[in-house]
């Protein structure tokens, strides 16, 4: 493992999104490769979402990644966030989601929602700390939001 993380936006290759995202897959609640073809998601991520990155050496090691591009200019929508397990509570995914809230607000949106699975304590506590407030919850999705005013 490297000692030092370098932040990145938007720099990794769809190879790269889903070399991490296999590396990340049984830390989803249920694991991602279970609900989606996880090379056809790196790519939809690499070409239309923001990605803010965490890289250690030239392995992507965290990730969040957002759709900025509401046609209303309101809402940046959370699509991933994703640590590697040797990475993970160290503070990294608060500050890849640190990072995108930032550059929604800079970009004027208004809110930036999420969906994350009931059974993921960890997560919910983490968008909890971050400022999100659930807005909706079954038991499939917490709907959660931050308001950036």
């Amino acid at each position: 493992m490297t000692a030092t993380v370098q932040h990145r936006q938007s720099s990794a290759s769809p190879a790269d999104i889903e070399a991490h995202l296999r590396r990340c897959d049984a830390e989803f609640n249920p694991p991602l490769s279970q609900r989606l073809d996880i090379a056809e998601y790196a790519a939809k991520l690499a070409a239309k979402a923001v990605n803010m990155e965490a890289w250690g050496g030239d392995e992507l090691v965290g990730l969040v990644s957002a759709y900025c591009n509401d046609p209303q200019g309101v809402v940046a929508y959370v699509s991933n966030v994703s640590v590697q397990p040797d990475h993970a509570r160290r503070g990294l995914a608060a500050a890849l989601l640190t990072r995108l809230v930032d550059h929604a607000r800079g970009l004027g949106l208004r809110r930036v929602d999420l969906e994350v699975h009931p059974r993921s304590l960890g997560a919910v506590h983490l968008y909890t700390r971050t400022g999100f407030t659930t807005t909706a919850r079954d038991d499939h999705a917490v709907k959660m939001s931050l308001h950036l005013g």
